[in-house]
């Protein structure tokens, strides 16, 4: 559970999804929201934001096309939540494509500018100060900040809008129990650095995740998946993502004859979303490792196969807007072998 201290200072510098940011005003020195505002004295945060998932949090296919299905206000109060950006999204065609901020998905504004000014997670420098009026904000360094997007229950449908008891993304609350001390910031803001790795970065996700298949007699195979240095649940954020092993008796594995899915699912009961299964990898315990195993009969198609061929991918969409993207943007494959 968040601390009361730090909820109270979240309350005051996020809406929670119910409405787009308040008081987000830049001081005059810089007179706009807009990430190139700052891109002329920070180019190298600016450059690593804008290869970031940040970014592109409005304008990725992966979203719109799940917002094209469902157009509601609170997913672009999490995705672009500046009241510019908000009323552009919600708006006419013509009202998006005349607003670039909206282009710039969570920019630079939405976590550091409130009140005319700027926030910063550690003591403002006398040049800092001199440049524009700043504010120091500890809570920039911690991962409940992270939280007050990346943690959210699911939301009742009836109007007016509110938030029921199950959570949609659960990061935060996975984060908490853990037992390293780390903080988000410290993997995925990596020195301060703004590119923000994550579950769209395959050579992060390959050095983290590693796969171990065994067969025994019976026709048993047991599959032992492991995750170093993550630190929350994985997958982890949106309900939809899943990691699927497939087992194949050919080794491009066009049509396997196994597969297995670690994931959350969840069934809709009269008060609402409830969590039904959930076959993610855990948070890691003190040694920053996870695992999760599963044993299973091969089916016959496979017993005679010599050897079996397997693939580990990380799927990102929901079932329903697979067709509407382009296979790089459906999933990734991240480990690919043979068990003889």
């Amino acid at each position: 559970m968040i601390a009361w201290s730090f909820a109270l200072g979240l309350f005051s510098l996020f809406a929670q999804a119910l409405q787009p940011l308040p008081q987000v005003t830049p001081p005059p020195t810089i007179g706009s929201p807009s990430a190139q505002a700052c891109a002329r004295c920070h180019p190298k945060e600016y450059a690593a934001w804008q290869d970031s998932r940040h970014a592109h949090a409005y304008d990725n296919r992966l979203f719109l096309s799940s917002f094209r299905r469902e157009p509601m206000p609170w997913c672009i109060y999490c995705h672009a939540p500046l009241p510019a950006q908000a009323r552009a999204a919600l708006g006419t065609s013509q009202q998006r494509l005349n607003e670039p901020l909206l282009r710039e998905g969570i920019n630079c504004a939405i976590c550091h500018v409130r009140d005319g000014a700027i926030l910063s997670s550690h003591a403002p420098t006398a040049a800092a100060s001199a440049a524009h009026a700043m504010r120091y904000e500890p809570l920039l360094g911690k991962s409940e900040f992270c939280g007050a997007c990346h943690q959210f229950n699911f939301p009742h449908q009836a109007e007016p809008f509110r938030y029921g008891a199950t959570p949609m993304q659960n990061t935060l609350s996975e984060w908490q129990k853990t037992t390293r001390g780390m903080e988000c910031q410290e993997c995925h803001m990596p020195r301060g650095a703004h590119r923000f790795p994550g579950g769209h970065d395959a050579e992060l996700l390959r050095d983290r995740l590693s796969l171990a298949l065994t067969r025994s007699r019976g026709n048993i195979i047991t599959v032992a998946l492991r995750a170093r240095g993550i630190g929350h649940n994985f997958p982890t954020g949106d309900p939809f993502r899943r990691l699927r092993l497939e087992l194949c008796d050919e080794a491009a594995c066009d049509e396997p004859a196994l597969v297995l899915l670690f994931r959350r699912t969840f069934v809709h009961t009269k008060a609402g979303w409830e969590l039904d299964h959930d076959t993610t990898l855990p948070p890691p315990g003190p040694s920053g490792e996870s695992l999760r195993t599963v044993s299973i009969e091969l089916p016959a198609e496979l017993r005679a196969a010599a050897p079996i061929h397997y693939r580990l991918s990380y799927a990102y969409a929901a079932p329903s807007t697979e067709d509407d993207l382009r296979p790089e943007e459906r999933a990734v494959e991240l480990i690919r072998g043979q068990l003889q």
